[in-house]
């Protein structure tokens, strides 16, 4: 978050030349399936990550548990709401 603050400090208003080139690029946000297959690839590596850390713990010792379902991330993008984003695009 600090980052994307940082990168709008003393920026009054978005770059409308970026803006209208990524609207071009997905039809004024009505074909976002770009974004949502880094998206999906992102939640694929953030469970896998979970999950190879979850047994790494179970395996190191007697006091290894396993994380309840509620603990455990989902690739379902239902279950997670997306705060804000930030798109960096190449010209």
């Amino acid at each position: 978050m600090l980052l994307l603050r940082d990168l709008a400090a003393g920026e009054s208003s978005a770059f409308d030349d970026l803006c209208n080139l990524f609207d071009q690029r997905t039809q004024d946000g009505n074909d976002m399936s770009h974004y949502d297959e880094l998206l999906r690839k992102a939640l694929i590596s953030i469970e896998s990550t979970f999950q190879r850390r979850a047994v790494n713990t179970l395996l190191s010792g007697r006091d290894g548990m396993l994380p309840t379902t509620a603990e455990t991330p989902t690739t379902e993008t239902d279950h997670f709401d997306l705060v804000t984003w930030l798109v960096i695009l190449a010209q």
